[in-house]
């Protein structure tokens, strides 16, 4: 999809039970949900990926994002290139059909958005963002934060969120599983029939996720949305959706900034975002 625009969610074809709360958890707990074009995704349900958010530029989808706290969101450096005045920015929250949206949707102006300092360009490392909302949000049961993983935690396997912009009506949030792969090992998949003149390097701070085979990843949509994995009773932000050499191609799994190599950006940023390091390799 070549380092274009997201909003994201992946599980899937393996094993997997949906079931529902019949109360809402905590207000102030991460990562917490009601359980129940991506590509070779399925749909959502409403309220299922709760800090799931739509980036909109001048009315438009452009990327996903997800909730961390209160008035701050995370996403993709990329999602906003120099050109575009951030006026013209806002932020769908609790949606999850695009065209159809719901009352308890809400829109927020942005107020200022801060790109990590070691981010210069598309496929760089540090493609991340931190969205500061004009106001701050009131927990919902489809408006709730994801968990940050501190630095110490790694994951075998995560959950991507996402819809891709050229979805059919009503644009219903897409979801599926997807094995994380190691970063030597996506190095040597991205090799196989390289183009000489691609410049993309996987750096040390991205993760990858996907099959050998392809056929399941993110699409045009799903950038800066959330690579999602469950710890205990919790959801962390694995990471977030950057860039990939077309939607589900062979040998091309799809390339995330792993957001635990950023933490003390964060924290310094956001002095009162959750932080969690339950279990290092945890999985779904």
């Amino acid at each position: 999809w070549s380092l274009k625009t997201f909003w994201m969610a992946k599980i899937g074809e393996g094993l997997f039970l949906f079931y529902s709360l019949l109360l809402c958890p905590p207000a102030g707990t991460c990562g917490s949900a009601i359980m129940g074009r991506i590509v070779g995704g399925t749909d959502a349900q409403d309220g299922q990926w709760p800090w799931q958010v739509s980036l909109n530029f001048q009315s438009g989808h452009v990327c996903g994002g997800s909730l961390i706290s209160p008035q701050w969101v995370i996403t993709a450096a990329h999602c906003f290139p120099p050109e575009n005045p951030i006026t013209d920015y806002e932020v769908t929250l609790g949606a999850f059909q695009l065209s159809s949206p719901t009352a308890d949707i809400k829109v927020v102006g942005v107020e200022q958005v801060i790109k990590n300092p070691s981010y210069t360009d598309e496929g760089s490392g540090g493609d991340l963002a931190l969205v500061k909302l004009k106001e701050s949000v009131t927990y919902t049961r489809t408006i709730r934060p994801i968990c940050l993983p501190s630095a110490s935690v790694s994951f075998p396997n995560a959950h991507g969120d996402g819809s891709p912009v050229s979805l059919p009506s009503p644009k219903t949030l897409q979801q599926l599983e997807v094995p994380v792969i190691g970063l030597e090992t996506c190095r040597c998949l991205y090799k196989i029939n390289a183009n000489p003149a691609d410049s993309h390097v996987i750096q040390d701070d991205m993760m990858c996720a996907g099959y050998a085979e392809g056929k399941k990843d993110a699409c045009q949509g799903d950038s800066g949305g959330p690579l999602s994995c469950r710890v205990g009773n919790a959801w962390l932000l694995a990471g977030v959706v950057s860039w990939g050499d077309a939607c589900g191609s062979p040998k091309r799994p799809g390339v995330y900034t792993r957001t635990s190599a950023h933490t003390a950006w964060i924290k310094q940023i956001i002095p009162a975002v959750e932080m969690s390091d339950r279990g290092s390799g945890a999985g779904l």
